[in-house]
């Protein structure tokens, strides 16, 4: 949404007027959420349930930095502020809470909080290259691009530690 607006030019959040209290209502949600989304549902539980998911945190660090960006590009300037520090500050933490633990096997981020010693594709944090964000140091994904040759098979990267499957949605 927020490439699509900065393409659009001046004036380009217009079409956002309307939309801005339920979008300060996600991003209240999201504020309060992170950075351990708890036991939220996520697309990765058909695997079995999967609580504490640091993928999903990434997501909503991802989105609220998004939310920063329209916020700044419809002239909301302080807002844009505080919700930019805000992601910036859990993407921080997110880094602290999710080192694996396995540092013999190289670094890189678990599957949930709770779980040292587990990984997962982290496939969230691609929004951050799409939007062009700046939110993850860029130490995240060299070391999350190893784990994942490191764990490559046949058939491609399994989607995490729990099985060799993955998913293509």
């Amino acid at each position: 949404i927020a490439e699509l607006a900065e393409k659009q030019g001046p004036n380009s959040t217009a079409w956002l007027k309307s939309y801005w209290p339920v979008l300060f209502t996600w991003a209240d949600f999201l504020t309060k959420s992170l950075p351990d989304p708890g036991k939220q549902l996520c697309t990765d539980d058909f695997e079995g349930p999967n609580p504490h998911n640091v993928n999903l945190a990434a997501k909503g660090i991802v989105a609220l930095g998004a939310f920063a960006e329209l916020l700044q590009l419809d002239g909301q300037v302080p807002a844009a502020q505080q919700f930019r520090g805000l992601a910036e500050g859990f993407a921080k933490k997110w880094v602290e809470m999710a080192k694996s633990g396995w540092k013999e096997q190289g670094d890189h981020f678990r599957r949930q909080y709770n779980l040292p010693w587990t990984w997962s594709q982290k496939y969230n944090l691609i929004w951050q290259k799409v939007l062009g964000l700046s939110l993850f140091p860029e130490s995240v994904f060299e070391q999350e691009t190893a784990e994942y040759e490191r764990h490559r098979n046949e058939f491609g990267i399994p989607l995490d530690d729990r099985h060799q499957y993955t998913k293509a949605d």
